[in-house]
């Protein structure tokens, strides 16, 4: 396909082109040098009009592409976000004892301090093992008093924390 092209355009350029006159005559030259100089500059022509289309090609898709990604999520935030405005008003139980409006105060405002202040009125806490007795235990026994004790402590940290973090985020909301 390339050679045919570029032997119709040599074949072309050749009618076209003026007939050079020898110093000594007047007859027609031809130059075999200059020739093949020409086809050479058509085939290199030919390239780079080949790589040109095809670069256009591929900037066309990259746009294509870019433009249908920008049209896809138009409010992505808005796509994954949480519906808090039903906690909004989160009201206490009976609260026969007064020990867990502090909680739901926990949960509608936030804050560490309100978070542990509701721990403390709801939730049965932990005594300190006696203090003469713990030193008497065996080590076996030792270590597993100590165990459900970091156990229990872990728990009211998570749960204080916790229910802080849900109340910062229904207050920010």
């Amino acid at each position: 396909m390339h050679s045919r092209l570029a032997f119709s355009l040599v074949a072309f350029a050749a009618l076209l082109a003026p007939a050079a006159q020898a110093q000594f005559g007047s007859g027609i030259v031809y130059d075999p040098t200059q020739s093949a100089h020409a086809i050479q500059q058509i085939e290199q022509g030919s390239q780079l009009y080949t790589t040109a289309v095809a670069t256009r090609n591929q900037i066309v898709t990259m746009y294509n592409l870019a433009y249908q990604m920008s049209q896809l999520p138009q409010n992505l935030g808005a796509r994954y976000r949480a519906d808090w405005s039903q906690w909004t008003s989160l009201q206490a139980p009976p609260n026969t004892y007064g020990n867990t409006s502090a909680l739901v105060n926990a949960l509608n405002y936030g804050a560490l301090v309100n978070a542990e202040q509701g721990y403390k009125s709801a939730y049965v806490q932990a005594q300190s093992y006696p203090s003469g007795t713990y030193s008497s235990l065996d080590s076996r026994t030792q270590a597993t008093v100590a165990n459900q004790y970091a156990t229990s402590e872990l728990a009211q940290t998570t749960t204080t924390n916790t229910l802080a973090t849900l109340g910062t985020i229904r207050t920010d909301e």
